[in-house]
């Protein structure tokens, strides 16, 4: 295995960047991951793991790139924190409930 994928999760994602060559994509990228994990941090506890909420946060960051038009929305990690704690609520939301 590479040097490029293994490491924590925001170490693999940084040296993808990197092993580009590519020090803004790594500062961007770097700065999405630290968004979606502070957001998995403040619905810990909810009933979902931190990587669940993690993977849920990924699903809100593809649907933030499909909506984003960087001519009228600006900032990337502006535009998609809204989808990406929209993604987490709704999966703790649809968490079977345990009294049921």
């Amino acid at each position: 295995m590479s040097d490029c994928t293994e490491g924590s999760v925001l170490a693999r994602i940084d040296s993808v960047a990197l092993c580009g060559g590519n020090k803004e994509l790594t500062d961007r990228v770097a700065q999405i991951v630290a968004m979606v994990d502070g957001l998995s941090a403040k619905h810990q506890g909810q009933g979902l793991s931190r990587l669940a909420l993690t993977a849920h946060g990924c699903v809100g960051l593809a649907n933030a790139s499909d909506a984003f038009d960087s001519t009228l929305d600006g900032d990337f990690v502006e535009h998609a924190a809204p989808f990406v704690e929209r993604s987490m609520q709704r999966a703790i939301d649809e968490q079977p409930s345990a009294n049921s």
